[in-house]
This record gives C-alpha cells, structure tokens and sequence, in this order.
C-alpha cells in the first residue's frame, strides 16, 4: 500500500516525517527536518534508513506500477471498454498519484540529479531529469549524510577525548602510586636509620656503661687490695706477731668464753693440718669470705689478724 506523505501526516507505520523547503524549485533547501515516531523523536540516522526503505520500497514496486498504467490504457479489442471497471480505474488511478507523489518527494530528498534508482513512469532505465535543475545546496539526504558524519566525528572526538583523559587519569594515578611508593620509601628509609641510630645511640651507652662497670669495678679491686696491703702491712708477722693477736683475739671474746674455745679450736684445727701435711695446698688456703671461716674466726677481731702474722696472706684466685 502506498500513500502520499504530506506534512504532518502519518504513514502505516506510525512514522511522521515534516519537511520545511523553500518554494524556489532553483534553489530548494531542507531548512530543517523532523522526523518522529509515535510522538517521540528519533535520530538521524534512523530517519535516513527510513528515506533510504522508502526509495528501496518504490523502486521494487516500480514494475507493478508500470503494469498497472499499461493495463490502464489497454481497452477490451472487442467491445473497446477498459480493461478495468470504473471503481477499480479510480483506485488505479489514486495509486498512480499517490506513487508519483512519493516519487516526487524521494526524488527530493536525494536530489534527481543524484542517484536515486527511482525510474519514471514510463522508463525502465533511467530518470528524466530534464525538468530538474542541479541543485545548488544539499538534499535532505545529503544533510542527514552530513549531520550523521558530523555526528559519528563528535562521537569520535568525544572518544578520543574521553580515552585521552582516561589515559592522562591513568598516567596521574600511575604517577601518584610512584611518587607514594618513593615517599613510603623515603620514609622507610628514614624509619630505618633512624632505628639504626637509636640502635648506635643504645650500643653507645651501653658500652660507656660497661666502661664505667669495669672502671668502678677496678676502683673498687684496686680499693679492696689497697685496703688488704694496708691491712697486713698493719699487722707484725711471726711469733711476737701471733701471740700479740691471739691477746687481741681472747679480749674481743671476753665476754663470751665459747665463741673464744670455738675460734681457737678452729685455729688450732688449721695449723694442725698445715703442720702434719704441709704439701697439701687446701690446707694452706683459706676462703676469707666462707660463711664457716667468718662465723667461728673472720668475725672476731684479732681472728683474721693471727693467720696473718702466721705467714697468711691475701691472695686473689
């Protein structure tokens, strides 16, 4: 079914095309173009699909149409009537029309003078043309050629824009991982050194503190032997000597007759021993700081002193 498309009007598919032209055949322009589905717009090039269906649809439909105007002029050969009734003559005829109209508008919208493969009634070759002037200015569908060009390069610079802004995204994010990667780093580093300088601060410390342990240590032995030489230099050596801190020993121990018997038993115990095996080198060494040699004779003054005048001396072992 064919119809003519007027402006405004709506064809079998619900399609509205409305086409604003100037009235000058020299000239003609499309100063704008709507096209509309079912009230809602559509875009571009859905609307030069539909023109491009449309010239399609008359193109194939063009050798139906030329056998309709034959048989249209054909008479029967013996009465001379048409060949069709009036009532289908008149439906042959409005679809003439309206397929011409058509035709007129597609020719339009490509341009005759451009390649629109509509043949003109009568023609099964090529358009007439000749009543048509070259166009000056662009055709319907040299503009939505244009616009949908335009179209798919603003889409494309679009693309382009939005992949060299993703790129320079990727390049700012990369940048920044680098640039946090190098400041973690720095920080590590300096974390590190200065963990190595708390560690040097420490080592330092602890050695001036070593120092300072052996130093006071060796005050302190230095002190103890300073202490020792004065002590048996205090202290007459040999019998006179012996007997002189034993006097000592038995008034410290006035008071109290057994710790006396206790500290002489056990210096009589110590030289007995030395005396009967002289070779044996434990008899002839005394711990000063034993707990049994300071409970029965360290603790006693003039106890300490009668090993000294007997030959004891003091010896670091």
């Amino acid at each position: 079914k064919t119809s003519i498309i007027k402006e405004g009007e709506k064809i079998d598919n619900g399609i509205q095309v409305q086409t604003v032209v100037s009235p000058s055949p020299v000239t003609t322009t499309t100063s704008a173009v709507v096209v509309a589905h079912h009230g809602d717009e559509i875009s571009v090039k859905e609307a030069l699909q539909t023109l491009i269906h449309i010239r399609d649809s008359l193109i194939s439909l063009h050798p139906t149409i030329l056998k309709f105007q034959t048989r249209l002029s054909m008479v029967d050969p013996v009465t001379k009537a048409p060949r069709y009734g009036k009532k289908t003559i008149e439906r042959v005829e409005r679809l003439l029309e309206r397929y011409e109209a058509l035709k007129i508008g597609i020719d339009h919208a490509f341009d005759s003078n451009s390649d629109s493969n509509i043949p003109n009634n009568g023609e099964s070759g090529s358009d007439d043309n000749s009543s048509c002037p070259p166009s000056k200015t662009k055709t319907i569908v040299e503009a939505l050629q244009q616009s949908i060009q335009n179209e798919e390069e603003q889409i494309q610079k679009r693309k382009m824009e939005e992949e060299a802004t993703l790129s320079k995204m990727e390049q700012e994010r990369r940048k920044n991982e680098e640039d946090a990667k190098i400041q973690l780093q720095i920080k590590q580093r300096e974390e590190e050194e200065a963990r190595e300088k708390e560690r040097e601060e420490l080592a330092r410390r602890a050695e001036e503190a070593r120092r300072l342990r052996i130093l006071n240590e060796q005050r302190a032995l230095e002190e103890v032997r300073e202490a020792d030489r004065r002590f048996l230099q205090s202290v007459a050596v040999g019998v006179d000597g012996v007997k002189a801190q034993l006097q000592i020993l038995r008034e410290s121990c006035a008071n109290n007759k057994s710790e006396l018997k206790v500290a002489l038993t056990a210096l009589h115990t110590i030289f007995s021993q030395i005396s009967s095996r002289p070779e044996e080198i434990q008899f002839r060494r005394i711990r000063r700081d034993h707990p049994k040699f300071l409970e029965d004779i360290g603790r006693h003054k003039g106890g300490k002193e009668v090993l000294i005048a007997a030959g004891f001396i003091f010896k670091e072992v």
